[in-house]
């Protein structure tokens, strides 16, 4: 963890957690390579494995994914494969590609690779076995390898990836992955369960309406009045399952929202419109289980209208403020808000809290949480963290050590 008296831009949560009980059984090569680590750091000369040898852990990357987000995702896990120790970890990229199977190719660490020439394979969600991830050959008749994953990181953004799909088969497999589990990341990725968390949390959000398929095809005429009456233009149109700004528009309008929620609703059928304002748009990283780790906020300063998919990831105009020009007392505000925000949904290991700040009264607001953020060479969360101090490889360190420590805990509740 980052000590004390590190950089001041790093802080740590105020809520303070009971301490973590240590599962007896070492269950997984995570926990036997951290039990053999150990012996050799006391001089320990154990006769079950060699003197002065360090097991490496298994850690497989997962990444690409049936979303929209599939290309952003070969690029945040192409950052975060170079990034790790390849001393202390056996990395094992695996490509899910939009059809949703996955693929692996044998000694490639390129993700575009791998979605092109890889072949496929399968990973067995079943605790207790000695390899989860059985590779075939290219007519799918014969296994010609298997491998054993000890530890997972999804790098995939947005459905199937960020949702908890994923998170579940990982639980099912009984071996420790980076972020959120099932329940934290399906209510960071439902944008209507999680501002329904955060009213509960008495958190300020702008005003906003939501709505399915069936209630617009339904009755068009009642929801668009019904959003006339409650909002103002502009509105954001936005399907409520999606991240990295897709299928959002920005509507000043009234007769083009149709058009916009029409829009939407190619990638969801629940759609959520929110009320449009004049706003500072603030970032917030934060990693950690019970204690946390935050970064002091970063402000994004859109080229475009508003911070849309191309705008993020093509145009590369996009200008950012890290640490945003902001009063100490705001600063704390917006970190309290975050943090409340990552309880909220009940978050874990890491997740960049989206906030806004009305230009004219100062109010803050709390926008969205992202539980897998971007990790790409321009993206805000590694450049947050970069900022207060702690660098890209760290970064990896912490969220690794994060997801053994929640592993850890789980072990040991009885079921």
């Amino acid at each position: 963890m980052v000590k004390e008296n590190s950089k001041k831009a790093v802080t740590k949560s105020k809520a303070k957690a009971e301490p973590v009980a240590k599962s007896a059984a070492k269950k997984n090569a995570v926990k036997k390579a951290s039990k053999i680590n150990e012996c050799h750091e006391h001089g320990c000369s154990c006769s079950s494995h060699p003197p002065k040898k360090m097991q490496k852990i298994n850690i497989g990357v997962f990444f690409g994914g049936r979303s929209s987000e599939h290309e952003v995702s070969l690029v945040s896990a192409k950052s975060i494969i170079d990034a790790l120790d390849r001393k202390k970890y056996n990395i094992i990229p695996v490509g899910i590609n939009k059809n949703g199977n996955f693929v692996y190719l044998e000694g490639s660490y390129e993700p575009e690779e791998i979605m092109k020439k890889g072949t496929h394979a399968i990973f067995i969600s079943q605790p207790n076995i000695n390899y989860n991830l059985w590779v075939m050959d290219k007519k799918q008749e014969s296994v010609i390898d298997l491998l054993s994953i000890d530890l997972a990181i999804p790098v995939l953004h947005g459905p199937y990836g960020e949702d908890g799909k994923i998170q579940a088969l990982f639980e099912m497999a009984d071996i420790p992955y980076v972020g959120s589990d099932v329940l934290g990341s399906a209510c960071g990725m439902d944008k209507i369960a999680m501002k329904n968390l955060f009213i509960s949390y008495d958190l300020p959000i702008v005003n906003f309406a939501h709505f399915t398929f069936h209630d617009y095809m339904s009755d068009k005429k009642a929801i668009l009045d019904s959003i006339k009456k409650s909002l103002v233009p502009p509105f954001f149109v936005k399907p409520a399952n999606l991240g990295s700004s897709v299928g959002i528009s920005r509507v000043t309008k009234v007769s083009d929202l149709n058009g916009a929620i029409e829009n939407a609703l190619k990638y969801d059928y629940k759609v959520v419109v929110e009320q449009g304002m004049d706003v500072r748009e603030i970032e917030v990283a934060i990693m950690g289980n019970f204690d946390l780790m935050i970064a002091d906020p970063g402000e994004v300063l859109p080229a475009a209208e508003f911070y849309d998919y191309d705008d993020k990831y093509k145009n590369g105009k996009t200008k950012f403020e890290i640490p945003a020009k902001l009063s100490k007392k705001q600063a704390e505000e917006i970190k309290e808000l975050a943090v409340a925000a990552y309880r909220a949904i009940d978050a874990k290991g890491f997740a960049r809290v989206d906030l806004f700040i009305d230009k004219k009264t100062g109010e803050a607001f709390v926008n969205e949480i992202n539980t897998i953020p971007g990790f790409t060479s321009i993206s805000m969360f590694p450049k947050m963290f970069e900022k207060s101090g702690v660098s890209y490889n760290e970064i990896l360190e912490h969220l690794i050590d994060f997801a053994i420590e929640i592993y850890d805990y789980k072990c040991g509740l009885e079921i």
